[in-house]
């Protein structure tokens, strides 16, 4: 009796994969390289889109003093009379 291998269906066609392995081949060989790239072209325009801004824009922002905040009230806490 010869052996059978997992990703082959037992009707003798070696060529035939089940429909797991045919999505997951699609997912390999489109649409992950596809996401790949897209990703890539995404973080490309995000970083050189500095160089379409004014000049004011394009620079660091400023670091300024934030002014200090104010305490803030508490109100008494309620104790029930258990």
């Amino acid at each position: 009796m010869r052996s059978v291998s997992v990703w082959y269906v037992t009707n003798g066609d070696k060529n035939y994969f089940p429909p797991t392995a045919r999505t997951m081949a699609f997912l390999r060989q489109y649409v992950f390289p596809f996401l790949i790239v897209a990703m890539f072209l995404v973080a490309l325009v995000a970083v050189s889109a500095r160089i379409f801004l004014p000049a004011d824009l394009a620079a660091p922002a400023p670091q300024v003093e934030a002014p200090a905040a104010e305490p803030v009230a508490t109100q008494p806490s309620v104790t029930s009379p258990n």
